[in-house]
């Protein structure tokens, strides 16, 4: 029997792996789309999420957006997400509890930008977990494509086969697996 390759690094996503902020996510995006006249409801949410806003923007309000507009509408759920996070507690999920737990390289591969992965680090006291973190603002393709994860193992300087990934995305999981990197579906363990 032929053992595996030792694992050196653990990748994470954050929305929904890390930590359970999805909620705050939908009711910011909600609020600002609500304000802009524009329904949303979770269905349409979840559906939508798991890649870059650029993408997940139009795909909420359902029709072709100028690019203006989609920028006008992310920077109006940036606001109001910071603003909701500083009443609101962000839940750490158990996925969380391998962070630190050992000697291995730790990377975080997200879809958000920076603006919003920083709040929520910095909340947690977590903006020194990280070996390399790679956001949307770093990459021109998003999940579903490899590019986050190609540039995170880079980072980190380890192969794919020598790591370990952790989605809760079909995109995320795609994107990982694409990467050539062993996944868990952090969905299916919960």
């Amino acid at each position: 029997m032929t053992r595996p390759p030792p694992v050196e690094a653990l990748l994470f996503d954050l929305d929904g792996t890390l930590v359970d902020s999805m909620h705050l996510h939908f009711r910011a995006y909600w609020q600002e789309l609500d304000a802009r006249g524009i329904a949303l409801d979770r269905e349409r949410f979840d559906a939508a999420v798991g890649g870059r806003y650029s993408e997940t923007i139009p795909a909420l309000v359902d029709r072709e957006l100028s690019a203006a507009e989609v920028e006008g509408i992310h920077d109006g759920k940036m606001r109001r997400f910071v603003d909701n996070l500083a009443t609101e507690a962000i839940p750490v999920l158990p996925t969380a509890a391998l962070l630190g737990a050992n000697d291995l390289r730790v990377g975080l591969v997200t879809s958000g930008s920076w603006e919003t992965v920083r709040v929520v680090l910095d909340r947690l006291d977590w903006l020194d977990v990280f070996d390399a973190v790679v956001t949307a603002d770093d990459v021109t393709r998003g999940k579903p494509d490899p590019e986050p994860y190609e540039l995170a193992l880079a980072r980190l300087g380890v192969d794919a086969s020598h790591s370990v990934a952790f989605e809760d995305s079909d995109p995320g999981v795609e994107a990982a697996r694409g990467a050539g990197i062993p996944t868990i579906d952090v969905r299916a363990v919960r």
